[in-house]
This record gives structure tokens, sequence and C-alpha cells, in this order.
């Protein structure tokens, strides 16, 4: 994915430790570490998912700042698997084979049961392991 974690931004205005500090810096890094693509790469079904992703993390990001909760993992890959199929499915150019292909592999990641088990495990680990939780 193409969000970049701003460890400053998460860390403003709290009193973090510093092994919270150095994990958020951490995933900074790694949220931050994708490769370039021409922007000629960036079309298609990629750019349509390019958008929902942009759209859900600013929503996210809207609501963290007013004091709301951060998404289960079920309901955030819901949310943004739906989107996904919506501006995909009424695409004009839904038709084609690589939307085609992108709707399929949208709805079979949303079915996968991976998020709830094994990512949100992986994001409990971690956030207990750097004392967030």
């Amino acid at each position: 994915m193409n969000t970049t974690v701003r460890s400053d931004v998460l860390s403003e205005g709290q009193n973090l430790t510093t092994p919270q500090e150095e994990a958020l810096k951490e995933l900074r890094i790694a949220s931050a570490a994708t490769t370039m693509q021409l922007k000629t790469n960036n079309v298609g079904p990629d750019k349509v998912i390019d958008t929902c992703m942009t759209d859900f993390t600013q929503t996210c990001a809207s609501q963290g700042d007013a004091g709301k909760p951060v998404p289960s993992v079920s309901v955030a890959v819901t949310a943004l698997a739906d989107a996904c199929i919506q501006a995909l499915e009424t695409s004009a150019k839904s038709a084609q084979g690589n939307y085609q292909e992108a709707i399929a592999g949208v709805k079979a990641a949303k079915e996968d049961g991976i998020w709830d088990t094994v990512i949100a495990a992986d994001v409990q680990l971690w956030a207990k392991e750097n004392g967030f939780v």
C-alpha cells in the first residue's frame, strides 16, 4: 500500500516511552519502504484502489482526530473492500479483464479469514511488545 505512517504526527502531544518512540520510527520506515513506480504503471484498477485507500486512510485519520477509536481489522478490511468493489464495478472500464481480475482479488481478500486472525494477532503483539496496550 502507499500509506506511510507519520511517526511525528502520531507521537505529537503524547508522552511516549523511548521504546514506543523507536517502535513508531520503525513503523514509519517499514511503511515507507515502497518502490517508486512509473506514472504509467499506476493506472487502471490500481489507481482506483489507491484512491479508495487514500479516502479510507483520510477518513480514519479524521475519526482518530475526533477521538474515535481505530476500527478493528475486520471492520477496516470490510469497509475498504466494499469501497474498492463499488468503485471498480461502477467504473466505465469495469468490463475490462484487468478490472475483473481486480474485483475478484478484492472479493477474495475480503473473504480471507487471515485478516481476523493472523494480522490482528500481529498488530496486538506489536502493540503489546512496544507498550501501547
